[in-house]
């Protein structure tokens, strides 16, 4: 009887009981709203781009910032929100007496007001529709993409996300709201739909008797304000899976990326989106990303296109090498490519970019030598793919027998590593 007790009054004070809601929404073509700040304006010309191409069913694209960052989208000043960053900073100040003296506190504030502004543009921007795909602005659609069906019924993606701060947070800003669990919502996009976010600041400004931006800022803990404590899509995705069954699971393929080279790649792979964020970027990789951008074609007497191919071998970039060779003629590609840049990846313990850039080599440019050393050194990079691959290549040489002399044959019967050698011997002489 006690136990029961107990468990009511937990349940009365909670904020949310978990009883099942149907909601009354609608087909409607859906609005996107991007939350923009000026770091990430490399990649919202390109997020725009790709969802006017991929995405199904839109009617407005609306990007929320301080000042207009594109003609290619509707802007909605930042300013109109009910809630400033300045008000942020004075709550979290409230909250946390080292806040204003810490730098990496401070500089949180504008990463938690995105989050806010995704929860209140639904429901404050003039004539929005009722269902709004909220959507980082580093986030790029590869595939064509349906996110509401003609009921107005949601898909939403999931994450392999689990830091355990959001979950927390979540708890605190509405008490008996739990974790679907093994699930994140975290997937850098989610449809908002207007009725459910009603119900949502309904119940957490009732409880707490606060503004629902307020509620937010206070209820991360000051221990993890400086990295990550709170998610606005973990909140709308575990109420809108606990309150309704309106809503459905699918499984998009999709990940995080580096580099705007990676792109095409990555979409030739299948992935339906990529993901690629400003605070994860190199700055070097951002000054080889903007020398790419700026040309067509690439002219092998560029001293700078050697830079970009020993820093793809150093830091092992197999994506880059294809991206930067295949903006060469394959004329010129003799001009560039060495020996040296081959066994820079075998020294570097590059593999993947070591078969990348084996890929483009002529096979006049490999010489004995070069097999010699390989089969001393990295035999170990000598496996299927590679056999394979010079397989592919001597198929269309007609001199093969001039690349690897005859002491090919004869050094291959002394190899300790005979397997290999045999393979190879196998390959050139017997094919």
């Amino acid at each position: 009887m006690f136990n029961l007790l107990i468990l009511l009054i937990s349940l009365y004070n909670n904020a949310f009981d978990g009883k099942q809601k149907e909601f009354n929404i609608k087909y409607e073509p859906i609005d996107v709203v991007i939350c923009c700040h000026e770091k990430d304006i490399y990649s919202l010309e390109i997020c725009i781009e790709n969802v006017k191409k991929y995405v199904n069913d839109i009617r407005r694209i609306i990007v929320i910032s301080n000042k207009r960052l594109t003609e290619n989208a509707e802007w909605f000043d930042e300013n109109k929100m009910p809630f400033s960053k300045g008000d942020l900073f004075h709550e979290f100040s409230l909250k946390d007496p080292d806040f204003a003296n810490n730098t990496q506190k401070k500089s949180r504030v504008g990463w938690y007001f995105k989050q806010i502004m995704n929860f209140y543009a639904p429901l404050i921007i003039p004539g929005i529709s009722l269902n709004v795909l909220i959507l980082d602005a580093d986030v790029i659609f590869t595939k064509s993409i349906k996110f509401i069906d003609d009921y107005g019924i949601a898909f939403y993606s999931t994450a392999p996300e689990n830091h355990i701060p959001y979950f927390e947070h979540m708890s605190r800003f509405l008490p008996g709201l739990n974790r679907v669990p093994n699930t994140s919502g975290v997937a850098h996009h989610m449809i908002f739909q207007k009725a459910v976010l009603e119900d949502l600041f309904n119940l957490v400004e009732s409880y707490h008797k606060l503004d629902f931006w307020k509620v937010y800022v206070s209820m991360v803990d000051i221990n993890h304000i400086a990295s990550s404590g709170a998610a606005d899509y973990e909140i709308y995705f575990h109420f809108l899976f606990n309150r309704t069954k309106q809503a459905i699971i699918r499984n998009l393929n999709w990940r995080n990326v580096t580099s705007m080279y990676e792109l095409d790649f990555f979409k030739n792979a299948g992935y339906d989106f990529l993901s690629i964020h400003a605070w994860s970027r190199d700055p070097k990789e951002l000054e080889v990303e903007a020398f790419l951008k700026s040309k067509e074609v690439l002219d092998v007497k560029d001293e700078s296109i050697k830079k970009v191919l020993e820093f793809a071998i150093k830091y092992n970039k197999p994506i880059l090498i294809n991206y930067l060779l295949n903006k060469i003629p394959k004329k010129d590609l003799h001009i560039i490519l060495n020996i040296e840049y081959l066994k820079n990846c075998l020294l570097n313990n590059s593999k993947e970019s070591f078969i990348e850039l084996f890929k483009f080599y002529d096979i006049c440019l490999l010489s004995y030598e070069f097999f010699d050393y390989l089969l001393e050194h990295y035999s170990q990079y000598v496996d299927e793919n590679f056999i394979n691959l010079l397989s592919f290549k001597l198929k269309n040489y007609n001199g093969k027998e001039n690349l690897l002399s005859s002491n090919f044959y004869n050094i291959s019967q002394q190899k300790l590593n005979f397997g290999r050698w045999a393979l190879l011997k196998k390959l050139v002489f017997d094919n």
